[in-house]
């Protein structure tokens, strides 16, 4: 593929993946700016909280298998090696974080991810992904966000270990420093300051994925939706 080529995939691609489905379907359906409600994420987790398990998983499945696995499963039957497939997994991701369309806010990457791991077949990380999100993370503590922290961070070790392409094992990396640099930056929002220092806020981002350590205090935060139901 030529450097033309690949640039064209890649704008396309982050085009594409920049439709942020989860702020669509919250304006289509509840008439509420999704950033504005409960934990601010344009991703699947916040519409189900405020929208509904039905839409959340509608938006989820669409930011899973559209995102993450259709251009990859494109590439792959038009002939592009491995590392082209990376490249513009990664640039899905970028696109679905950073959309173009409200102002380079967007989710998490987590269905991005996983419809990515599907396109690529890579089975044995899904499955890891998938027992401490929804074992460790749902079942037990209740709280997914340090536990896709710890899988995002295993996973390049099992890759690794499973000798996988050297663009797979850089790919898993990639997405490790992807979702690190979104828990930080949070969005663009400014750390606030004014109960707590801003060592203890971007800690509590890249652990817990959140300003504050508890998860009620932050998902039960007054929203537009809320109002409206008062």
């Amino acid at each position: 593929m030529s450097s033309t080529d690949a640039l064209i995939w890649i704008i396309l691609t982050y085009i594409g993946t920049s439709i942020p489905t989860a702020y669509i379907l919250m304006r289509l359906y509840k008439q509420v700016d999704i950033q504005k409600i409960g934990s601010g994420n344009v991703g699947t987790s916040n519409v189900i909280q405020h929208g509904g398990l039905c839409l959340g998983v509608f938006g989820g499945a669409v930011d899973c298998l559209i995102k993450g696995s259709l251009p990859i499963l494109l590439l792959k039957n038009l002939g592009y090696e491995t590392e082209m497939q990376a490249i513009i997994a990664l640039a899905s991701i970028i696109g679905h974080n950073w959309s173009l369309y409200i102002k380079f806010r967007g989710g998490r990457g987590l269905a991005t991810s996983i419809g990515i791991f599907i396109g690529l077949s890579l089975w044995i990380e899904l499955l890891i992904l998938s027992i401490l999100l929804l074992v460790f993370g749902k079942l037990f503590s209740k709280d997914t966000g340090p536990w896709s922290l710890i899988a995002f961070i295993i996973i390049p070790v099992i890759s690794l270990l499973l000798n996988r392409d050297e663009a797979i094992c850089l790919l898993m990396l990639g997405i490790l420093l992807l979702i690190i640099f979104k828990r930080i930056t949070a969005n663009w929002k400014t750390a606030p300051t004014e109960n707590d220092t801003i060592y203890h806020i971007l800690l509590n981002r890249l652990v817990w994925d959140r300003d504050t350590h508890l998860k009620e205090n932050w998902i039960s935060r007054k929203s537009t939706l809320q109002k409206k139901a008062d």
